[in-house]
């Protein structure tokens, strides 16, 4: 579950591109994500949602991470509905 970590403190660092103390909340997003991992609590929906309110923080700058990052996210949605 790593990966869910490494995610979060990507979107820190994306966010950081906006505003650079930003990268805070993807380190803090990573840690959090860590202690719930550890109580055995699901952090799959909050990771999901953290990165799809990533995406559309920064389309809404007009920043170009953003409208990449959402339509990573469509693409991974039509490709996992594909697969059987």
């Amino acid at each position: 579950m790593r990966d869910r970590r490494t995610l979060l403190i990507w979107c820190g660092a994306l966010l950081g591109t906006l505003y650079p103390p930003l990268i805070v909340l993807g380190v803090a997003a990573g840690a959090l994500a860590r202690g719930h991992q550890q109580r055995r609590a699901p952090v799959q929906r909050p990771t999901a949602v953290a990165v799809a309110a990533t995406g559309l923080v920064l389309a809404i700058a007009t920043n170009i991470h953003g409208p990449a990052l959402l339509a990573g996210i469509v693409l991974a949605l039509l490709t996992s509905a594909c697969l059987p």
